[in-house]
């Protein structure tokens, strides 16, 4: 039916950008693309059955964008580097200084 797959990289690309051969491979795909749904869309169950599909898979992809962004942690860059800062603080019951210790990140 086609020539050859589509790239991932060609179908985002701009048509002035693209060879006269794939400028026509692509109004050829595009073409059959165009009937495919014009016919999905007059055939009802049909039509119903994709949109179900769809919001099923749309499902699925926001479950993987979900894990992935349990991972990514969104907003977070990598972990600051821990720096050690001495801090001075007074407390106990003799009022004296303690050194303490306390990690700091970068902000």
């Amino acid at each position: 039916m086609y020539d050859r797959p589509v790239p991932a990289m060609e179908v985002s690309m701009a048509t002035n950008k693209m060879s006269k051969q794939d400028r026509i491979w692509r109004a050829q795909d595009d073409a059959h693309t165009l009937a495919s749904a014009e016919v999905i869309v007059k055939d009802l169950p049909r039509l119903k059955l994709a949109q179900k599909a769809a919001a099923r898979m749309a499902e699925e992809k926001r479950e993987q964008a979900d894990a992935m962004g349990s991972i990514a942690k969104p907003g977070k860059k990598d972990p600051p580097s821990e720096k050690i800062k001495r801090k001075k603080k007074t407390g106990g019951s003799s009022g004296s200084v303690h050194n303490v210790f306390q990690k700091v990140g970068k902000k």
